[in-house]
């Protein structure tokens, strides 16, 4: 039997409450995400980052062969939804593309998002926390956005190159145009982190 292929992602973005919607997600009875995988070297929970290959992710941190990709939705059943969730997809130009060539057009995509300044603030947190960052200060590692943009002042040990451009990666609205392009506003939902707080069971209806 072939193996099938992700109808739906969650796109990001990250620190958006994309984590609380996948755990949501992971217990519905018609609904298939990867979880607690073992793919070849990897080991899978939540987040692939297959289909962002222009952000400079290390090996180490996503899954790059596509075999080690599809074996991750090999348990599916007859679920109807079959997702992915990787957040990172949300800041990366070519995934929206690479989605649609690898799993169709009719693919469904769900979009979290919150203030731009505050979602720095809590990525910036999140880089220092995990040690993809080295600048401890906030308006420091803004400073430092042009340069990284041309590669420099990037931290050797960064998992996460291309998210480093706090500015940059903020821009929501053409990372979510990108989308749009691509598969069309019947199938993107955007949703605000703020609704998702407030109201959960709303959020996950629509």
């Amino acid at each position: 039997m072939s193996i099938r292929k992700p109808n739906f992602f969650v796109v990001g973005a990250p620190k958006c409450g994309t984590t609380a919607l996948y755990h949501a997600l992971l217990g519905h009875p018609e609904v298939y995400l990867p979880h607690s995988t073992v793919t070849g070297s990897y080991w899978i929970t939540k987040e692939p980052h297959y289909f962002s290959d222009d952000l400079g992710i290390e090996d180490w941190i996503r899954v790059s062969r596509a075999e080690d990709y599809e074996q991750m939705f090999a348990a599916a059943s007859d679920q109807p939804r079959i997702g992915e969730v990787s957040a990172l997809y949300l800041l990366s130009s070519s995934a929206p593309r690479r989605i649609r060539e690898t799993c169709g057009e009719d693919v469904r995509i769900i979009i979290l998002l919150r203030p731009p300044v505050e979602w720095m603030r809590s990525w910036h947190h999140d880089c220092l926390r995990y040690a993809h960052e080295n600048i401890g200060d906030f308006r420091a590692a803004l400073a430092a956005g042009p340069e990284r943009r041309r590669g420099r002042k990037i931290p050797r040990h960064c998992g996460y190159k291309g998210c480093l451009d706090y500015r940059g990666a903020a821009r929501f609205s053409e990372s979510v145009e990108r989308y749009l392009s691509v598969f069309g506003e019947e199938r993107v939902k955007v949703l605000l982190m703020e609704d998702l707080n407030r109201d959960p069971i709303a959020c996950l209806r629509e």
